[in-house]
């Protein structure tokens, strides 16, 4: 009988102590795979070419600007204020050519609270407009004083205090192919004017003589679009206001290949549009002078293979996908990157160490990239957010019952972010896309990452 209640007892004892590491084993996982809340702020229709949209949602003293391009093709802005009333306007009254993949409907706020908005451009002057009130999207002046020449891709980034960068391609002129650049046009709300950052020491294709100032250039020599940069670019202002730049190229065209070079054509999936390095190079002092990643700095701009940190090279492959590319810091001296590859159709991150470019892996492949000012920085899949703030821990959040948030349609350059609103409260606020791009939604996730209270 002693030996049968000794036996109970024990196995009672191992019972408890397995109840016991379930109820830990339960808590670890809840802790790495939170659950947090999301919302609807509003939902359009939209016409197909609203589908390259990266900068087309932003958040100013409370109220959420969104810009998009309706189903009867023209440029609508919209404002969220604090109470959740909705106001429209549309600004172009009439779509111009038939671009699809070039409307890029873009919106930004100065620090003065006036609403500056662009696209419908492929390759030809700006159409750009500022409202004619601070946080008043009811009257609108076009801008044609705006620095660089045939234009496409806007995208607009804001500094620590939030002074505003536009972000474009351009090219020399009108007339032949390739030459085409990354440019970088800076705001001044003092005096409502723009002025270029970067220089003009480059060799032009067809000669010597230095043109437009900008910022990166492409350097592949040997044929038509062989200096193709898609919005591949982009900035970041980390917490000590540092300016981090990267940008996508092509260095080596595909019309220069030989027999005897070793890649497959069945990586070039992209034809002109995939590249061959990713280069980065960072400013203190709002880019008038510039550093590479180990602090050397560089003499003279445009940033090239030449010139600018090499972060990525993949000449032989020729595979990057230049509009995919993402930047951001985990901290002053730790740039991270992230990029998409044709010949594995996967998403890649890679941080500096100190000393190399490293590859970090998140816990789940990513669409969409950010970071805040004090390290943290965030990927979202579609499906929830995995956050990191060295690139070695990570912990999951999803929205609740079904585990996922409301999805998008995938690809950065698809789906529209709210970079200030995230580098200011930890929040995730994004435009989704449906229905080939007929239908769009402005969602917010509240994760609050970094937050002390978090």
């Amino acid at each position: 009988m002693k030996l049968f209640f000794a036996i109970v007892s024990y196995c009672a004892t191992q019972l408890f102590i397995l109840i016991i590491f379930i109820l830990i084993g339960i808590k670890g996982y809840m802790l790495n795979a939170q659950t947090v809340p999301w919302k609807t702020d509003v939902t359009y229709l939209t016409d197909t070419s609203n589908n390259q949209n990266p900068t087309s949602v932003t958040t100013y003293h409370g109220s959420t600007y969104y810009i998009y391009t309706s189903p009867a093709r023209q440029i609508v802005v919209g404002k969220i204020d604090s109470f959740g009333t909705i106001e429209l306007d549309t600004v172009f009254k009439i779509i111009g050519k038939n671009e699809i993949y070039h409307i890029c409907p873009t919106i930004g706020v100065d620090k003065y609270g006036y609403i500056h908005v662009c696209g419908d451009m492929h390759n030809e002057s700006w159409k750009y407009f500022r409202s004619n009130n601070p946080e008043d999207i009811r009257t609108w002046t076009r801008r044609y004083d705006l620095p660089g020449f045939s234009i496409t891709y806007p995208t607009i980034f804001y500094d620590n205090n939030r002074e505003m960068y536009i972000l474009f391609r351009h090219r020399k002129d009108f007339t032949g192919n390739g030459n085409h650049r990354a440019g970088i046009a800076k705001y001044n709300p003092d005096k409502n004017t723009f002025s270029m950052v970067g220089g003009i020491s480059y060799s032009e294709k067809d000669g010597t003589k230095a043109n437009t100032i900008t910022m990166a250039w492409s350097k592949g020599y040997g044929g038509n679009d062989c200096w193709y940069i898609k919005p591949g670019h982009r900035l970041y202002f980390d917490g000590n206001n540092r300016m981090h730049f990267m940008a996508a190229v092509i260095n080596v065209c595909l019309g220069t290949f030989s027999s005897t070079d070793v890649y497959s054509p069945s990586l070039m999936k992209g034809g002109f549009e995939s590249n061959t390095h990713i280069i980065y190079a960072y400013s203190d002092d709002t880019g008038n002078t510039w550093h590479r990643v180990d602090g050397t700095q560089i003499s003279s701009l445009p940033l090239t293979v030449d010139n600018a940190s090499i972060a990525l090279d993949r000449t032989i492959q020729h595979d990057i996908i230049g509009g995919e590319s993402e930047l951001g810091a985990f901290d002053t001296n730790t740039p991270i990157i992230s990029y998409k590859l044709y010949s594995d159709q996967s998403r890649h991150n890679i941080k500096w160490n100190g000393s190399s470019w490293v590859e970090i892996s998140p816990p789940h492949s990513s669409n969409i990239f950010m970071c805040r000012p004090n390290g943290y920085a965030a990927w979202y899949n579609n499906f929830g957010l995995d956050y990191t703030r060295d690139g070695r821990n990570w912990k999951s959040l999803s929205g609740g019952a079904n585990a996922s948030f409301q999805k998008g349609a995938s690809g950065v350059s698809s789906t529209g972010m709210d970079r200030e609103y995230f580098k200011q409260t930890g929040n995730f606020r994004y435009t989704g896309s449906f229905n080939s791009f007929t239908h769009c939604g402005i969602y917010t996730i509240k994760s609050n990452i970094g937050n002390v209270s978090n």
